[in-house]
């Protein structure tokens, strides 16, 4: 990933000034996007995986039968 950075620096160094705001212009909603999309993945497996952790333990107390029916009218 570093390396790609490096390449990305070099070609824009390599343009005049003016090319290289415009090309940031147009990059930079791009980035923003990825950085979003990069922050929804991480919270996404996050939660997956405390996900998974529940849906276990519930497994576990139903197998134990420490379970019990819900009741929705205390929802």
């Amino acid at each position: 990933m570093h390396c790609v950075s490096e390449t990305v620096t070099k070609m824009l160094e390599a343009l005049p000034e003016h090319m290289q705001k415009k090309l940031l212009d147009e990059i930079t909603p791009i980035i923003s996007d990825a950085l979003d999309e990069a922050k929804w993945e991480s919270q996404f497996q996050e939660s997956s995986l405390k996900l998974s952790k529940i849906a276990q333990n519930v497994k576990t107390q139903v197998s134990a039968n420490k379970s019990s029916t819900m009741d929705f009218s205390k929802l």
